[in-house]
């Protein structure tokens, strides 16, 4: 009798097995929940013994099982769920004993694939807004068994872009961004100028609003030359369609190197007076100095070096008033101040000074 009883839940175990893998839909969202899956091994090999919808991945099984069809050692799980997330950066958390991958999109964002006791494991992944597909695979060797599964929404800091334009010399860009009230801020006081014979502009570091997010901020670019502007793109008060800069990204404007404008001659501008460079009587080089005041920032991080690489050595407040030593690096991109005694680097769109960084010499 005994043994019969064994061929015949056997039987029923690969009968139910065929069954759930011939009828059932690879995934189902009947009630909102889990489609979750179980194996009668810890490969998720072959056919799934048990399938079932789960409300949530929360389980303690102490040294039980999933079902009756499940063994309570050297079995598997998987779960699959298309959720809605709003766009952020989210850290999903798994406890369990023993293993566990989880993967969001397809992309794997926890692996721990191996026996361990309760453990529990974070990953972080940015998520655009609308449904994505989560799915948690999980083994358990032997002992206790336990799995639970939750995430939260973290901020996403600061979203920045770049902008890459081309301009001819005796030409400037300017830059503005419409803000969530309608109104354009003006981002480049002074305006920016090529800084090679190749006419390339690159803008680094330029915000973009969390009310925009990833789907990008409304910008205008301009391209001016003394009184006049030969171009722009993004201007939506003349007709022109909306210019996104999406972050994390170069956007770069319709025009490149073969479309900028060739300025004659007599439209040159008046440039701001470079800064001049001469020894004093004891032949070392002197460099006349400027102002200028931290604008579109509460607070800024100078910096030992052209570059958020460099160490902090100190901080500036909105307005706070600098001196600006008249050296930039060689893309424009950044600039050298002193304050309070102490001379380091900052992002150059962030200062609007008395001097253009067009004009300023470049630091070796």
């Amino acid at each position: 009798m005994r043994q019969f009883h064994k061929i015949h839940r056997g039987f029923v175990i690969a009968l139910l097995a065929l069954m759930a893998a011939v009828t059932l839909p690879a995934v189902t969202r009947a009630n909102g929940g889990w489609y979750a899956e179980y194996f009668p091994n810890r490969d998720l090999a072959g056919a799934p013994a048990v399938v079932r919808t789960d409300a949530a991945v929360d389980f303690d099984w102490g040294n039980g099982s999933p079902d009756a069809l499940i063994p309570a050692d050297n079995f598997s799980a998987r779960w699959t769920q298309s959720l809605y997330f709003d766009e952020g950066q989210y850290e999903f958390t798994v406890t369990a004993d023993d293993g566990v991958r989880l993967f969001v999109n397809g992309t794997l964002v926890i692996d721990d694939w191996r026996v361990t006791p309760r453990t529990t494991r974070t990953g972080s992944i940015l998520l655009s807004p609308g449904t994505h597909t989560v799915r948690l695979e999980y083994f358990e060797q032997d002992g206790a068994a336990t799995v639970r599964l939750g995430w939260e929404r973290k901020s996403l800091g600061r979203l920045i872009g770049n902008i890459i334009t081309f301009a001819e010399p005796g030409t400037w860009v300017r830059v503005y961004r419409r803000m969530p009230n309608g109104e354009w801020q003006y981002m480049t006081p002074g305006g920016v100028g090529p800084i090679d014979a190749s006419g390339r502009i690159k803008i680094d570091g330029l915000p973009v609003e969390p009310f925009y997010g990833r789907r990008g901020q409304p910008y205008r670019v301009e391209l001016w030359t003394q009184g006049q502007m030969l171009r722009s793109q993004g201007d939506t008060s003349i007709g022109q369609p909306e210019w996104l800069l999406y972050p994390y990204r170069d956007n770069v404007t319709k025009w490149g190197p073969e479309t900028v404008v060739s300025v004659p001659p007599t439209s040159t501008p008046a440039p701001t007076p470079a800064p001049s460079v001469k020894p004093d009587s004891g032949g070392t080089v002197v460099h006349p100095t400027y102002t200028g005041r931290l604008i579109n920032a509460r607070y800024l991080n100078v910096r030992r070096g052209p570059g958020v690489g460099f160490g902090v050595v100190t901080t500036i407040s909105r307005q706070d008033v600098v001196e600006l030593t008249g050296y930039r690096n060689a893309r424009g991109t950044w600039i050298e101040i002193r304050v309070n005694g102490v001379t380091g680097w900052v992002n150059a769109w962030y200062i609007a000074g008395d001097v253009a960084v067009r004009n300023m010499v470049v630091a070796h």
